[in-house]
């Protein structure tokens, strides 16, 4: 037992005894100033499947001295050390953070939160679902500092106000403005013979507007699946569902991991040098993604043939040499990132 339990008044508590058994526990037996202890006589307490005891609403009632001697199947090395239960007032919020904060990416953002208590509090942070990558402060009283906010920052957020005693959450909801949009999640297939709907859920729009298509291709056509090999189908506003039809039966399809379609690197041009043709571009208007490298094709006819897919993401200009200048040779240059072409 630890040397003394504290339990926060007027919140649900937990009497517990440090069990370290193999085979495993079978029984808990307690005493409370000596005497054992019959849980029925106390409402709102019950014991739980690994022994402990859970108080309801925990009150003066809780008061005393604790000693437990848990059982396996091999039987109990007897009774643990006496420990005293002690009665503190759980943490109060003084200033609790507001249910949401909209602002751009880049900028600074400070979401107040403060606690008081006996004794004083300890105050963190923590992301919910995915943690967050960037870098975050908690000011001394226990504020959130975000100095330049990212696309990861975006979400909900818990502060988390901590004594011996307990600890106390309070939410608040940060929508980071200015970025690009969020994948969309629970991606769900029914699918027929010839047919398959595809359903989302919608992600945050990083604050524009936003728009879906789904795209698919066909795993046995190629093992690898090529920029120009995905098959593509506008999602009409609004939709967050797609029927694809025109499918093959018995044919297996493949749609990439969820993607988000940004803009590619814009002003791509062409010029003939005495070395081979130079091929230059600026970056994506909008390049919050990280970019992994370039794919830099070409077209003859009505063919798409991969000039270099490795280009590092770095680089805005190519060198292409040995080329024979045809009149109807057109480029194209994507860019990649987290290993699908957005």
């Amino acid at each position: 037992m630890p040397s003394v339990i504290y339990v926060a008044i007027g919140m649900p508590g937990f009497i517990r005894c440090p069990i370290d058994a193999n085979p495993p526990v079978t029984l808990v037996k307690w005493k409370k100033d000596g005497l054992p202890l019959r849980i029925d006589k106390f409402p709102g307490w019950s014991q739980m499947d690994d022994g402990s005891i859970r108080v309801a609403e925990v009150t003066e009632d809780s008061l005393g001295t604790y000693t437990c001697m848990p059982y396996n199947t091999l039987g109990s090395l007897g009774w643990s050390s006496p420990a005293p239960l002690v009665l503190k007032e759980p943490p109060k919020f003084s200033v609790v953070p507001g249910g949401e904060y909209r602002q751009e990416a880049g900028r600074e953002l400070v979401i107040p939160c403060e606690a008081e208590g006996d004794p004083f509090p300890n105050i963190t942070w923590r992301k919910v679902g995915k943690p967050s990558k960037s870098k975050h402060n908690v000011l001394p009283r226990g504020s959130l500092q975000f100095k330049s906010l990212t696309k990861e920052d975006h979400g909900e957020w818990e502060c988390v106000a901590t004594n011996v005693a307990t600890s106390i959450t309070a939410s608040t909801h940060v929508q980071v403005i200015g970025t690009s949009p969020h994948a969309p999640t629970s991606i769900h297939v029914v699918a027929s013979s010839t047919w398959a709907n595809v359903s989302w859920e919608v992600g945050y729009d990083g604050g524009f507007q936003q728009t879906f298509s789904v795209w698919y291709g066909h795993v046995l056509k190629r093992e690898r699946l090529g920029p120009h090999d995905w098959l593509s189908i506008p999602v009409p506003g609004g939709q967050d569902w797609l029927v694809v039809p025109g499918l093959e039966p018995e044919t297996i399809y493949h749609t990439p991991e969820p993607l988000v379609l940004l803009t590619p690197p814009r002003c791509l041009t062409a010029n003939r040098t005495q070395q081979g043709v130079l091929l230059n571009w600026i970056l994506p208007a909008n390049h919050t993604a990280p970019i992994q490298h370039y794919v830099m094709e070409f077209r003859l006819g009505e063919r798409w043939e991969v000039l270099d897919d490795s280009i590092p993401a770095g680089e805005t200009d190519l060198l292409a040499r040995d080329l024979i200048q045809v009149p109807d040779r057109s480029w194209t240059v994507d860019r990649v990132s987290n290993k699908t072409l957005i």
